[in-house]
């Protein structure tokens, strides 16, 4: 049976992973990411976690399919709840939002001491996940803009420690690693954060202190586009 292919999310995410890695796959869904792992040989083991009853027997129906059952584990838990620390070392959670992902971690709080690997992928609020990450002492180490279908998403890498950007608000907007790409899916990722600045900007006082800083942030991303148009 010829292997599936992973879309271009979760080809970026499995991009991140070493050889040899133990992963633990936060809301895995159809359990594709675990499986391709473990097909390829890129991990032996992979934990794939889901909170509901319809993801997760798709998921035990999948690995079984697919032949992994002694490879893959799949629990149904809320994030982390069921995952035992020390048995992963690098922790996926992609195709949440932004919210749902900060609210995972800081139910774990361990996962920092733990210093794991995490991939993270925000369908939306990825402003407010990079704000807490920033302030709960992770640092994003990488973060890759990506195509996938009509979408633009981003995909980070983020680990402990202090991230030297987190007292700049603008990085929340853009990250400092996401603005390093020069392709068309970072100039589609810019234009959609600047447009929703724009928005912003429209409920606010002009002259406000928040219109300013707003506006401050609006002259960087023009800057930033003008050097990579």
């Amino acid at each position: 049976m010829r292997l599936f292919t992973l879309g271009a999310r979760l080809e970026t995410a499995a991009g991140f992973i070493p050889s040899g890695a133990s992963v633990a796959d936060i809301g895995t869904d159809h359990a594709r990411l675990p499986i391709w792992l473990v097909k390829t040989g890129r991990c032996t083991h992979v934990t794939a976690s889901d909170i509901a009853d319809i993801p997760v027997q798709r998921a035990r129906e999948n690995v079984a399919r697919w032949g992994v059952s002694d490879a893959v584990r799949v629990v149904q838990c809320a994030g982390f709840d069921a995952i035992a620390p020390g048995s992963f070392t690098h922790a996926v959670i992609c195709g949440m939002g932004g919210d749902t992902i900060s609210e995972i971690l800081a139910a774990a709080p361990w996962i920092k001491g733990a210093r794991c690997t995490l991939i993270l992928q925000a369908e939306t609020a990825a402003r407010r996940l990079r704000e807490f990450l920033y302030a709960q002492g992770y640092t994003i180490c990488e973060e890759i803009p990506v195509l996938d279908g009509r979408r633009v998403y981003s995909v980070m890498l983020v680990r402990s420690g202090a991230d030297p950007h987190r007292d700049d608000p603008f990085f929340a907007r853009l990250s400092a690693p996401l603005l390093t790409h020069r392709n068309e899916a970072a100039r589609l990722y810019a234009a959609r954060a600047k447009k929703s600045l724009t928005r912003e900007m429209q409920g606010m006082a002009p002259g406000s202190a928040a219109y300013r800083e707003a506006s401050a942030f609006l002259t960087r991303m023009e800057e930033w586009e003008a050097q990579n148009a």
